[in-house]
């Protein structure tokens, strides 16, 4: 159990403002791309559209994230599954994602039915993260296969998981034209997250809007930081 205290001294006694424990608390998920963000600050968002369709992106090519598949490649959604684009939308953001198994050869899309492994390595490890997932399941006779998505902690422990499928909580789309969004936030600091969808699946599945952030601060505490400073300002005016 960890204590948290906030100690004022007040001559010629230490006085305790407060002595309140606290316990870590657990990481929370978020399906919902819009209460994640209201649970969030200062969002850095990769979203892939600053290139070309059928561009082959550098692991590095991103400020602050670092980015290892077999292929990371600039897809633009509409060009394979029309229904990805809800509400006007490829994914989540125009006009690209990226994938390692589809792909383009001479301005065709290729599906070479591979895998779409992802790491996404942060500089600076985050206490949120998240990124949409899209086209998840073979197809809509196939709905049960599975992309995990993972985050780990500095020291490579696993911080949270989820296993989507068609019809998951909070899937956006119908069939195989899904998009599912998936964010965490955690008290400890998130160093990378994965994606991983195997080979062989008939699967080509679609990544956009990678992101990480600031959690807004926990209400107590902030109120117990702005309590203090404000009993030390009336001492100050005292004295």
């Amino acid at each position: 159990m960890n204590i948290m205290r906030i100690l004022l001294l007040s001559p010629p006694l230490l006085v305790s403002l407060a002595a309140v424990p606290t316990l870590a608390a657990a990481p929370v998920e978020f399906f919902d791309n819009a209460l994640y963000n209201g649970a969030t600050l200062n969002r850095v968002i990769v979203n892939f559209d600053n290139v070309a369709s059928a561009t082959v992106i550098a692991g590095n090519a991103y400020t602050g994230l670092e980015i290892s598949a077999r292929r990371i490649i600039a897809v633009n959604p509409q060009d394979f599954a029309p229904g990805l684009a809800v509400g006007g939308l490829n994914v989540n953001s125009q006009s690209n994602g990226v994938s390692a198994s589809i792909f383009y050869s001479s301005a065709s899309l290729v599906f070479d039915n591979l895998d779409d492994n992802f790491t996404f390595t942060l500089t600076t490890p985050a206490l949120a993260a998240g990124l949409w997932i899209g086209n998840v399941g073979a197809s809509n006779s196939d709905p049960t296969t599975p992309t995990t998505v993972a985050f780990y902690s500095t020291s490579g422990v696993l911080v949270a998981s989820e296993v989507f499928r068609q019809g998951h909580f909070g899937q956006i789309g119908t069939g195989a034209n899904n998009r599912f969004f998936y964010g965490l936030v955690s008290d400890v600091p998130i160093s990378y997250f994965s994606v991983a969808n195997a080979a062989s699946d008939g699967d080509g599945i679609i990544l956009d809007d990678v992101q990480w952030a600031t959690p807004v601060p926990e209400p107590t505490s902030a109120a117990l930081v702005l309590v203090g400073l404000a009993y030390l300002a009336a001492r100050r005016r005292a004295a």
